[in-house]
């Protein structure tokens, strides 16, 4: 049913979609949604209940879980059109960004370190424009310690 719903587009497709939370068919709590940050699915989105892996097992990639709530009737007509279809481009862009980077020879493993080494190139420029912030100060203060000097100076040459 998914599919063939999906080739329809509304109105609304060319947005993100409202995905809404439901509570945990299993426990009854309310499912979160969360990113990944893993090398492997770094960016996919996924849903699961609060207590998973705590005596739940809901948990879904955002694909799996829009097909869930329009399966039980939570979204309807357009907004189960428009959330399937939105997921599935995400889906398949993600998955397009994981083929490009692994052809190009960057696995999981060279993606982390890339990851990395742009944060820690962002940290030396951070660390470098704190460095002339802090020789800035200094000279500034030295200055002010210049005029205060000149200004008790003049202050003592006044009184003699």
């Amino acid at each position: 049913m998914r599919s063939a719903s999906s080739s329809s587009t509304s109105v609304l497709r060319r947005r993100s979609p409202f995905i809404p939370t439901i509570p945990c068919p299993d426990c009854g709590r309310l499912v979160s949604r969360s990113v990944s940050g893993t090398a492997e699915h770094d960016g996919w989105v996924y849903y699961k209940c609060k207590k998973h892996g705590h005596g739940c097992n809901f948990w879904h990639w955002e694909l799996e879980y829009v097909g869930y709530i329009v399966d039980n009737c939570v979204l309807l007509g357009d907004s189960a059109v428009d959330a399937i279809g939105w997921a599935e481009d995400r889906r398949e862009s993600l998955e397009l960004i994981k083929a490009e980077n692994e052809a190009m020879g960057e696995g999981p493993a060279a993606r982390v370190q890339r990851q990395h080494d742009q944060k820690m190139h962002q940290v030396v420029k951070n660390m470098q424009a704190l460095v002339d912030a802090v020789k800035k100060v200094q000279l500034l203060l030295m200055i002010i310690a210049c005029i205060l000097s000149l200004l008790l100076a003049m202050t003592v040459m006044k009184k003699n």
